[in-house]
C-alpha cells in the first residue's frame, strides 16, 4: 500500500471539500488522516490518501485538473515508512488553555523538541474567554513518548514548566 499527503488550498466553495473526497474515492484511494482548515473565505483542506500505487499515481496526474476546475492550488508529498525504524511509543495528550500569546506555545514546543518526543499532532483554536472577553489560545497536542521514557520525571517537567508560565495544562495518556 502507498501513501500520499495531499494539500488542497484556495477559496472556500461549498462544494470543495465533496469533491476532493469523490476525486480520491473514484481513483481508488482510501482517506486517512485529514484536517480541514477554514479561515475567512479560503481553506486548507491536508488529506493522507492510502492505496495501490497506480491509484495514487491516477490521483496525482488529477491535481491539475482540481486546481482548474476549483481554483485551488494543490500539492502533494509521496509518504515512504520504514516499520523498522519505527520506535515503540506511548501515544500523550498535552491540553493547554491560556492567554493569546505566541511565547508559551513556543516554549512548550520547544520543550517536547528538547525531551526528544516526537509532536504528531498539533492543533490550535481561538476564541474568548466567557467571563472576561480576554483573548484566549487553545493548544491541543499529541506527542509520541519513547516507551524507555521516565513517565514520572516528564510530567514533573511538564508541570513545573506550565505552572512557571502560569498556564493551566494538562498531559495524560490517549485513550
Amino acid at each position: 500500500m502507498q501513501s500520499v499527503i495531499l494539500c488542497v488550498m484556495g477559496q472556500w466553495r461549498a462544494d470543495w471539500l465533496m469533491y476532493c473526497c469523490q476525486l480520491i474515492q473514484e481513483h481508488g484511494g482510501q482517506i486517512g488522516d485529514s484536517r480541514l482548515l477554514r479561515s475567512h473565505d479560503q481553506a486548507l483542506f491536508s488529506v493522507q490518501v492510502m492505496g495501490a500505487w497506480d491509484a495514487i499515481v491516477k490521483l496525482e496526474h488529477a491535481l491539475p485538473r482540481i486546481e482548474k476546475q476549483l481554483g485551488v492550488r494543490c500539492f502533494s508529498q509521496r509518504v515512504t515508512q520504514n516499520p523498522a525504524s519505527i520506535e515503540p511509543y506511548l501515544p500523550y495528550i498535552v491540553e493547554v488553555t491560556a492567554p493569546l500569546d505566541g511565547e508559551w506555545l513556543t516554549i512548550l514546543v520547544r520543550f517536547f523538541h528538547e525531551q526528544g518526543l516526537n509532536i504528531a499532532d498539533l492543533h490550535t483554536q481561538q476564541h474568548l474567554s466567557p467571563s472576561s472577553q480576554l483573548p484566549l489560545l487553545t493548544l491541543t497536542l499529541t506527542v509520541h513518548v519513547p516507551v524507555q521514557h521516565s513517565l514520572s520525571i516528564l510530567r514533573g517537567e511538564f508541570i513545573d514548566l506550565c505552572d512557571a508560565l502560569n498556564i493551566d495544562a494538562m498531559l495524560s495518556p490517549l485513550r
